[in-house]
């Protein structure tokens, strides 16, 4: 097979992203989407159109999800399970879709991609399809998501987007917050009363008066008994007569 060959092959095959919804099968070609993940938490946002199922968190960047079968006006709750959401990106903004599964990767032909009848045109608006394309006896129906959020609504997902984020922002500031227990409040408190209780007892013993110092008596030194000094007697003078 020559150079040629192989490169006008390659023209003419598509890489498809195979997805359900609902009892249908479509697919969008592999360039259109960036990621597959699965369904998390989806934050529905007030006053959005119907299609808009809501926004996710995708690593710190908020992402607004929409439901295709809504978009439609196909919707059947009861055969919508929405577990997986494509992650697409059109004109630097990315948005969702939710999907009920996510089958396969498949390559076909342009041979085989045909124009689609009027029964699947009467139910999504010509301008969001490619074609049909035949895999055996399957049918996938080809989307092109360039085309299912016209250009205002691409500036309006991208405003909701930027106001969600800061929303999100702002919540998650506050979540960021410590919360104080019962028991820290109560610990706090006593730590609090003693230091006051301690400061207002150092301030009234600085205002008292110095204890005075204790005299003792001296001790009283008992006066040894005084000795009689007896006084030693003259010797009387004799007078002797003169005869």
């Amino acid at each position: 097979m020559s150079v040629e060959t192989i490169t006008e092959t390659k023209q003419t095959e598509l890489q498809l992203v195979v997805f359900k919804l609902g009892k249908e099968e479509y697919g969008v070609e592999i360039h259109e989407v960036r990621e597959i993940i699965k369904k998390d938490k989806v934050t529905s946002v007030p006053n959005a159109p119907a299609f808009v199922e809501g926004i996710i968190n995708l690593r710190g960047k908020i992402v607004v999800v929409i439901n295709l079968l809504q978009r439609f006006g196909t919707f059947n709750e009861d055969e919508h399970k929405g577990t997986h959401i494509i992650i697409s990106e059109v004109e630097d903004n990315s948005f969702g879709i939710l999907v009920d599964e996510v089958s396969e990767v498949l390559r076909i032909s342009q041979n085989d991609i045909k124009k689609a009848p009027g029964i699947i045109a009467s139910k999504i608006h010509a301008d969001y399809l490619r074609g049909v394309g035949i895999v055996g006896e399957r049918l996938l129906i080809m989307l092109d998501l360039m085309k299912v959020l016209s250009e205002k609504e691409l500036v309006e997902m991208a405003e909701l987007t930027k106001s969600m984020k800061t929303k999100v922002e702002k919540q998650e500031k506050k979540e960021t917050k410590p919360k104080i227990t019962d028991d820290e409040v109560e610990k706090r408190f006593q730590e609090h009363f003693k230091g006051v209780k301690e400061k207002i007892k150092g301030t009234v013993e600085e205002k008292q008066p110095a204890p005075e110092a204790e005299t003792k008596e001296p001790e009283k030194v008992e006066a040894e008994p005084e000795q009689e000094v007896k006084s030693e007697e003259k010797p009387k003078k004799v007078k002797k007569k003169v005869r």
